[in-house]
């Protein structure tokens, strides 16, 4: 990927597919959670009917789940921000980037 000057990974992370992405892998996390309460179908459900609505209006998933009574039920909003930090997908950054660059 060529990157534009100025423009770096936390450009990428602020833009809207990126957080659509990082959505969509804090869906199985976010399912594994739910099912502990629901069953599997249910917490599919409400995973995809909150997705959609993300979708469609904007936003981010996590604020979406502290909106529905349905997660919130099961999930305090702590769990949810737990959930969706992104510093649990980039806790390894600089030990990859020394293996690959040796910096």
């Amino acid at each position: 990927m060529r990157q534009k000057p100025g423009y770096g990974i936390f450009s990428l992370l602020h833009s809207r597919t990126a957080r659509m992405y990082f959505n969509y892998l804090k869906h199985n996390g976010l399912r594994k959670r739910l099912v502990s309460a629901l069953s599997r179908t249910d917490a599919y459900r409400i995973v995809q009917r909150n997705a959609m609505e993300v979708w469609e209006t904007g936003g981010t998933l996590g604020e979406q789940l502290k909106l529905d009574p349905e997660v919130t039920a099961r999930l305090d909003p702590g769990e949810i921000d737990a959930i969706f930090d992104i510093q649990y997908h980039l806790k390894n950054v600089d030990v990859i980037f020394e293996r690959v660059f040796g910096r």
